[in-house]
């Protein structure tokens, strides 16, 4: 950057040559339109990195993997269980409503959807850990693999 600072300071001593006057000092001229070109590029730096904006950091590529892993697992749990079991996991977890109000939109009792609730989650976590499980065991049976799980 100094070259470049230096570069325009010549430059602008060359084209206002014809009207410095005969006894003036263009050593100094010069100095002083270094200066303060060197203070107008340093000011400029300055509030360009004020009003810098962080790039957004990457996300980890390992950690969207397992990420879209778990959530392929999770979909095609949730596709084994009956539909009115789905109804009421999303409208619990999905809509965050309360146990009685999914009982007004789906017409029973506040205590059945309770327990349907209850029931398929418990179908999810037994079917998700099936499947962990399920890998575990493929992974140790693979002779290929040298390290198990």
């Amino acid at each position: 950057m100094a070259r470049e600072i230096t570069h325009e300071a010549f430059i602008r001593l060359w084209e206002r040559r014809d009207k410095l006057a005969a006894d003036s000092n263009e050593k100094a001229w010069l100095m002083r339109v270094a200066v303060n070109l060197a203070i107008s590029h340093r000011r400029g730096f300055t509030v360009s990195l004020r009003h810098r904006v962080a790039a957004p950091s990457s996300p980890d590529p390992a950690a969207v993997a397992i990420t879209r892993l778990e959530g392929d697992k999770v979909r095609k749990a949730l596709l084994t269980l009956h539909p009115r079991e789905r109804a009421v996991l999303a409208l619990r977890y999905g809509r965050e409503m309360s146990f009685a109000e999914i009982g007004v939109i789906l017409g029973q009792p506040e205590g059945t959807v309770r327990t349907a609730c209850h029931r398929a989650v418990q179908k999810l976590r037994v079917r998700l850990s099936d499947w962990v499980f399920d890998k575990t065991v493929e992974a140790h049976e693979d002779p290929n693999v040298a390290v198990k799980v």
